[in-house]
């Protein structure tokens, strides 16, 4: 009987199965359904459909930050990003014609720049590509004209591009910024061209120069030419009155009822020249001598060249010259036939044929025979022998004698070389020179070099 009561009973070890199978099935599913919810993803909002009207703009990002629980895992919760709206893209193309950059200043914005040039945002932002109507400072526009008008600083003037000049070598000379130069002249670009207007600051003044002790006093030089009176080692000449011309001559004293020319030579013989004379040719009876006109043509291959036609002649009486041209045979023109030919705008003209021919002796040919004082006078020397040395004298007017002569004081004198029989040269006068008349002389007094000349006061 013991034995039995201390064996276990088969039908409780039964119950005690059932029990915690049953127990453990419902832990398992609890357990199951737990879990599910944990890792089950959130259910996304419905979005609501989007449809801008201009480009839109960078979805922007919220970031959330999880403060964490005691015991549990934190968990990020993900942002919600909105569906990508879909926009039909406007085509852009080229820039339009004759549209210039801009460059963008602080406060400018799409519709204020648009609005200056005459335009719609849409039409700026069409030409320009833009994708927002967001403008930054420094971006470049292309607009139908540049907006901007020049504010130039206070003491800031006009100032004319020279070639070599630079925005940046400007603004630096200046004193002020390439950017300073570029936002007052409303400038796209350092470029600038020759000839464009730009303001800018006034130019550094330079600092004075030292102060320095006033010079000596001294004379004022007297300007020095071949004319001028000085101390001269040749004796006085005494002149006799008159000269190489005839005294008795009057231009133009016979009456011939029709257009002329009346003549005077060196030798008062002929019409004709030899190289390093003179002439004085007179317009007699012309009916407009307002608008009296020479001209003189030469020899075959001569060129002919027109002549001064002037009055009145300081040298000579006028008569009842309309005007005279005064000719000068120099060295250089060739021999032959010559003719000058006068005439007026009413149809009446007049000619005169001479020959000109190599000179038979020495002569001395100052072009012109008379000038003002400061003239440079060209000096020809004819008919000398070649490859020689000649020296010349000048000598001024020193005073009239009462007996109607002349005496000249010794001014300068010069060696001249002889080329080919015939030599130039200038002869510079001051307006201080001395004296009005003057002479021209060869040393050698075989020789028959001599000539006159005059200044004019």
């Amino acid at each position: 009987m013991t034995a039995d009561r201390n064996r276990p009973r088969r039908g409780n070890l039964l119950v005690y199965a059932g029990i915690g199978v049953l127990v453990f099935a419902l832990g398992a599913v609890l357990g199951m359904f737990v879990l599910s919810q944990l890792i089950r993803p959130p259910v996304s909002p419905t979005a609501e459909p989007f449809a801008p009207t201009e480009a839109p703009s960078p979805t922007s990002v919220t970031l959330v930050t999880m403060t964490p629980t005691a015991g549990v895992e934190p968990t990020a919760t993900p942002s919600i990003e909105p569906p990508a709206p879909t926009v039909t893209a406007t085509p852009c193309g080229p820039v339009p014609a004759g549209w210039v950059p801009y460059t963008v200043r602080a406060g400018d914005t799409l519709f204020g720049l648009a609005s200056q040039v005459g335009l719609s945002q849409e039409s700026v932002v069409q030409a320009n590509c833009l994708v927002s109507p967001e403008l930054l400072t420094g971006q470049v526009l292309y607009l139908p004209f540049n907006p901007c008008t020049p504010a130039p600083l206070p003491g800031w003037t006009r100032y004319t591009v020279r070639a070599g000049d630079t925005l940046f070598s400007l603004a630096v000379t200046r004193g002020a910024s390439v950017d300073e130069v570029t936002r007052v002249n409303c400038l796209s670009s350092p470029s600038i061209r020759v000839g464009q207007t730009l303001y800018l600051p006034p130019s550094p003044i330079p600092p004075p120069p030292p102060t320095l002790p006033p010079p000596a006093p001294q004379a004022t030089p007297k300007p020095d030419s071949p004319f001028s009176e000085r101390a001269g080692a040749l004796d006085a000449l005494v002149l006799a009155p008159g000269g190489p011309n005839d005294p008795n001559f009057v231009p133009c004293a016979k009456k011939k009822g029709f257009a002329w020319i009346s003549v005077e030579t060196e030798s008062g013989e002929s019409n004709d020249l030899q190289h390093g004379q003179w002439a004085y040719y007179f317009a007699c009876e012309f009916s407009d001598p307002a608008t009296l006109t020479a001209r003189m043509t030469g020899p075959v291959g001569a060129q002919p060249f027109d002549v001064l036609l002037y009055v009145p002649n300081p040298d000579l009486q006028m008569g009842k010259a309309q005007g005279v041209v005064a000719w000068s045979a120099t060295c250089d023109l060739p021999i032959g036939l010559y003719t000058l030919t006068i005439q007026d705008d009413q149809g009446k003209s007049a000619q005169l044929t001479f020959n000109l021919s190599v000179t038979d002796i020495q002569r001395i040919l100052p072009v012109p025979r008379a000038a003002l004082a400061g003239t440079t006078f060209q000096v020809y020397y004819c008919g000398y022998t070649p490859n020689t040395t000649v020296e010349i004298d000048l000598y001024y007017l020193a005073a009239r004698l009462s007996d109607g002569e002349l005496e000249l004081r010794h001014a300068d004198s010069w060696s001249v070389t002889i080329g080919a029989g015939w030599a130039k040269q200038q002869l510079p006068s001051s307006p201080d020179d001395a004296g009005i008349l003057y002479l021209l002389q060869d040393r050698d007094p075989v020789l028959d070099g001599e000539v006159q000349l005059r200044l004019i006061r």
